[in-house]
C-alpha cells in the first residue's frame, strides 16, 4: 500500500524487526480530540514551548490555551494564563 505519509515497504532494523510504520492523521480531528487536555505546544523555529489546557481549536489550527505556562529552551519564563496561539508551525505533544 503506498500514499501520503505511508510508505511502499517498512524499513528494517539489521535484526529485521520493523521500526518505522507511518500512518497518516488529519490534524482537525486530532485537535478537537484534546479539547480540554492538557498539551505542550512547541513553536518549530525557536526554543518556545507552552503548556496548558486545550479550550479550543479553529479550521486554521490556531489554538486557545488556559492556564498556560510559557518555557524558553526548556526552562520556565512565566505564567501567562489564557492566550491564542495563531498556527505559524508547531508541534503538538501531550504533557
Amino acid at each position: 500500500m503506498s500514499g501520503v505519509g505511508v510508505p511502499s515497504q517498512t524499513p528494517l532494523d539489521r535484526s529485521g524487526n520493523n521500526w518505522l510504520q507511518v500512518a497518516p492523521t488529519n490534524p482537525k480531528p486530532f485537535l478537537q480530540s484534546l479539547v480540554q487536555d492538557d498539551i505542550i505546544v512547541r513553536l518549530k523555529w525557536s526554543g518556545y514551548e507552552y503548556r496548558g489546557k486545550l479550550i479550543s481549536a479553529d479550521g486554521y489550527m490556531n489554538l486557545q490555551l488556559d492556564q498556560t505556562e510559557e518555557y524558553i529552551n526548556g526552562k520556565p519564563a512565566g505564567q501567562l494564563g489564557q492566550v491564542l496561539i495563531r498556527y505559524v508551525g508547531f508541534t503538538v505533544l501531550p504533557p
